[in-house]
């Protein structure tokens, strides 16, 4: 099962799950979870501060935790052609990848505030 973890609150998170979401070539095998709830921390365990302190898309697979372009990438392996044809920019080095992740991350207000979200994400953690 891979989890993937978004910001809720966030308009360019829940955009993208939008256009994700109806893409995915199996979506019963991908569950989605907002950041701050009590699942995300469930998931996260030890690692969920450090994951929550980044602010950051998040993909787990296993005990693989995928942060910024990696999850960004790893997001798009998961969905139909021709989306999965992004992951040709794995080819881009990391460091010049998560410096464009963190580029767009910086701006995400430009995308509005966030929009219904296609799936639930969970309660936020008390």
């Amino acid at each position: 099962m891979t989890t993937v973890m978004v910001d809720a609150d966030c308009g360019l998170c829940t955009r993208l799950l939008s256009l994700v979401h109806p893409r995915l070539t199996d979506g019963d095998a991908v569950r989605f979870i907002g950041l701050g709830t009590e699942a995300a921390s469930r998931e996260l365990g030890e690692r969920y501060d450090e994951v929550i302190a980044v602010d950051t898309l998040v993909v787990v697979e296993g005990n693989r935790l995928y942060l910024r372009s990696a999850a960004a990438l790893r997001l798009a392996g998961l969905m139909r052609l021709p989306w999965r044809l992004l992951g040709v920019f794995g080819l881009v080095p990391t460091p010049i990848r998560d410096a464009m992740y963190r580029f767009v991350a910086q701006r995400r207000g430009w995308f509005g505030p966030a929009v219904a979200c296609p799936v639930d994400l969970g309660s936020p953690a008390t």
